[in-house]
């Protein structure tokens, strides 16, 4: 009696392999399908994948109503910030404008009337009222980004959460297409 070639002993060797495999489908998949869809918790991915789309959706539909109140905002802060320059324009043109008894401008050189300027911006009323609301709507914008900034992050995980999960039922399902596969050579060769 001939030795089997290398060749010859490897193709054996890959046929026990797949009748094994083949075996072990044919125990895994016939009578025990609920056993395969638990192992697999396919009830509660399918479930997450369905409703995944639904929350996503509505975490954009938040992030875009976030979006349109931060252009609300940055307008009101631009507008704010305007009304501060105008009012800061006003006390120069006041402090420049001011003369002494002399007739000459009491305040006759830069350092004096940025030196009054920053005196009469501590102390006018309504420049501090317009600064106060200018601080507001600044910190409202700032704290308005923080919360679109977590809203993005999450909108992203949830994305990849999503992605995740449809590859794991890829997976799952190219794992059965294998395990079809093999069950139809073995089947095809028992009849054969």
């Amino acid at each position: 009696m001939q030795q089997p070639t290398f060749s010859e002993i490897m193709q054996g060797f890959n046929t026990a392999i797949k009748q094994m495999v083949a075996e072990t489908v044919k125990i895994e998949l016939s009578g025990k399908h609920e056993r395969f869809l638990q192992k697999y918790e396919l009830d509660n991915l399918r479930g997450t994948i369905a409703a995944a789309p639904i929350e996503i959706e509505a975490k954009r539909s938040l992030i875009n109503k976030k979006r349109e109140q931060a252009r609300t905002l940055r307008q009101n802060l631009a507008d704010a910030e305007q009304v501060v320059k105008e009012a800061e324009v006003a006390l120069i043109a006041e402090i420049a404008g001011e003369i002494n008894a002399a007739g000459k401008p009491t305040f006759s050189n830069d350092k004096a009337r940025q030196g009054e300027l920053i005196q009469r911006k501590r102390f006018n009323p309504d420049y501090q009222q317009k600064l106060t609301y200018y601080q507001q709507c600044k910190k409202e914008v700032e704290n308005l980004e923080d919360i679109l900034a977590s809203h993005d992050v999450k909108l992203k995980r949830m994305e990849q959460e999503l992605d995740g999960q449809k590859a794991i039922l890829a997976s799952i399902n190219a794992e059965i297409g294998y395990y079809t596969a093999t069950m139809y050579v073995v089947e095809t060769r028992e009849e054969s």
